[in-house]
């Protein structure tokens, strides 16, 4: 099921009543919710909540298998045995047939003939974010963190919980697990419904908007009379189609999670006044990128050791990023990037050249590096994206045509800057003030909202499915 479906706003009335009805049992809240979630996942295919139910039993056990012996060599087998589990299930689902085929590919490189069919498999939705939240629970007992729960229940709800589940934030165990002890009903906050709103908002007449308009009319139909001017606009424009569509589903899952009485975690905090990459890592995407920091950099070593292998350590986690957003090439090279990003920026940011720059130039320049990043990120393959990128330095035809109407780019332009520079910093103090409303007044808005939404599908502007559902 996709938040932006049709048959969502009556399965969110339905188990919202659901739970208003369990008002007074913490039990029947938490069974509301996992029923819920186990429906709002099977409505895509049934079969793979077996993978769900499997993970949650699995880390649920090992965590308590390993909280119980103080043995160091037992303690690391149970962990191993969570880690090959979960990864090894994402690897099988995710990563078979990109290996299958390089390696086909690089045997035939080098002279010998391999011919091994690729598997029919599909990748089931979400399976990166639910296997990153079970793993930290398993490692988070092992680092003697937390200590495991006693209620399976409770521990499948955080596996599951609807909000999140497809698309994130990355929730940690500790921090949900520690909500659900106290009853949901009484912390259920009507500031949820701003937050829902605003992401439909974002999602449909946004990043909708600017995907349908003007980023997908070039990546798909892609030529060389394309000028360079257009390329650099469609890349300007697919660094905020991918910010509001990605930040729209957390905005989204973080007013559900307030609705049914759950804090979950900011992933996005206006990312594109970022002056350098380790700045931007802080504010796009944070429950992953504090994920590998945590549970990979810091383990690897993080800053300490010698600048060679502090370079090697981010390299390592870059690709790693990059490589889990995807079983493709252009995934790793977005993922490298950002890799040389943080790796070369401490260097020039000692230089007295570019201590002087004001800082909207640094935000513009850091910008741009970006954009260029997310060109690889958008396309279908290396080739495609390096094609891409000469294109734009093209400078004989730099005026060339639009394949847009200059109107909808300057309308787009301007709703995208107000948004993310104006509105983002200030959703917070928002969502307060309209929590404070009558409810006449609250309901007034849900209902313009849903007519607005309404009119958008008459016009036949599809909606599109998050661009993180494939991840």
């Amino acid at each position: 099921m996709v938040f932006t479906d049709n048959v969502f706003i009556p399965f969110l009335f339905i188990t919202y009543i659901c739970f208003c009805i369990s008002c007074r049992s913490l039990k029947f809240q938490l069974l509301t919710l996992l029923v819920a979630s186990y429906i709002f996942y099977g409505w895509w295919d049934a079969r793979f909540l077996t993978l769900i139910i499997f993970s949650s039993l699995l880390d649920y056990n090992i965590g308590k298998l390993i909280f119980r012996t103080n043995n160091e060599k037992k303690r690391k087998t149970y962990l191993i045995i969570s880690l090959v589990g979960n990864l090894g299930i994402l690897g099988f689902f995710k990563y078979s047939n990109f290996f299958i085929s390089n390696f086909c590919q690089l045997s035939g490189i080098l002279g010998f003939s391999v011919d091994i069919k690729l598997l029919n498999i599909i990748l089931p939705v979400g399976i990166s974010f639910y296997t990153f939240q079970t793993l930290s629970y398993s490692i988070d007992i092992y680092s003697r963190k937390m200590e495991p729960t006693d209620s399976l229940l409770k521990f499948m709800v955080f596996v599951a919980a609807f909000p999140q589940l497809v698309a994130g934030p990355i929730v940690r165990a500790k921090h949900f697990l520690s909500q659900v002890n106290d009853n949901l009903y009484d912390k259920s906050s009507s500031e949820g419904l701003f937050y829902i709103i605003y992401g439909f908002i974002k999602k449909v007449f946004i990043a909708d908007y600017i995907g349908y308009y003007i980023v997908d009319p070039v990546y798909l139909n892609f030529t060389s009379d394309i000028g360079p001017l257009e390329l650099i606009i469609v890349s300007y424009f697919y660094a905020f189609q991918i910010f509001f569509d990605f930040s729209a589903y957390s905005d989204i899952a973080i007013g559900l999670g307030k609705l049914f009485g759950l804090e979950l975690p900011i992933n996005f905090k206006y990312p594109y006044t970022s002056k350098n990459p380790s700045e931007f890592w802080r504010k796009w995407h944070i429950s992953l990128s504090t994920w590998f920091r945590d549970y990979l950099y810091f383990p690897l070593g993080g800053n300490r050791g010698t600048k060679t292998l502090r370079l090697r350590n981010v390299i390592i986690v870059m690709l790693l990023v990059g490589l889990w957003h995807g079983a493709n090439w252009t995934f790793i090279a977005w993922g490298a990037l950002h890799g040389l990003y943080l790796s070369i920026y401490p260097i020039i940011e000692k230089s007295k050249i570019y201590i002087n720059i004001p800082n909207f130039i640094k935000i513009f320049i850091f910008f741009n590096l970006t954009c260029l990043a997310w060109i690889f990120f958008r396309s279908p393959d290396i080739r495609f994206a390096i094609t891409y990128i000469k294109s734009v330095f093209r400078f004989s035809t730099f005026w060339g045509p639009f394949s847009f109407h200059v109107k909808i780019v300057c309308c787009m332009a301007a709703v995208s800057v107000i948004f993310h520079y104006l509105i983002e910093p200030r959703i917070k103090k928002l969502s307060v003030s309209y929590s404070k409303l009558h409810w006449v007044y609250c309901s007034l808005i849900i209902y313009s909202f849903f007519i607005l939404f309404s009119y958008i599908g008459e016009k036949g502007i599809a909606h599109q499915a998050f661009i993180y559902f494939q991840f």
